[in-house]
């Protein structure tokens, strides 16, 4: 019996996501019930319910706990994954990493202690698709 095809954790985002798009700051801790795309910057700690995509653009000083997230962006602060985290290339993040999941793409920077769940070990990857 085949297995289920894998899809990019991307391509899961919701239709109807919220989005703090490229020139918008926010100063102050956020919670979110729901996806969250990140194009401009964050100041504070945060709480996503869904998913959170942090594009290239993207800063977030403060933690963060989200259930699943694709980082390609900059966090200055700890990050803490329920479930699937993908870092890609262009990736910075300076703090602790905890996921259930970690695949990370060779040439993503990543400056502090990293925990994967379930004792599953860290994927390393090649990038090769862009993110949308």
């Amino acid at each position: 019996m085949r297995k289920k095809p894998r899809r990019r954790l991307v391509d899961r985002i919701s239709a109807s996501p919220s989005i703090l798009d490229v020139g918008v700051t926010l100063i102050g801790d956020l919670n979110c019930e729901q996806d969250l795309i990140v194009g401009g910057s964050i100041t504070g700690n945060g709480k996503v319910g869904g998913a959170l995509m942090l594009l290239e653009s993207g800063r977030w000083n403060g933690d963060v706990r989200a259930s699943n997230a694709v980082v390609a962006g900059r966090i200055e602060g700890n990050l803490e994954v329920s479930g699937d985290l993908e870092i890609r290339k262009s990736a910075r993040i300076c703090g602790s990493v905890c996921a259930g999941t970690i695949a990370l793409a060779l040439g993503a920077t990543l400056e502090g202690e990293v925990a994967a769940g379930g004792g599953t070990s860290v994927l390393r990857y090649e990038e090769k698709r862009k993110m949308p």
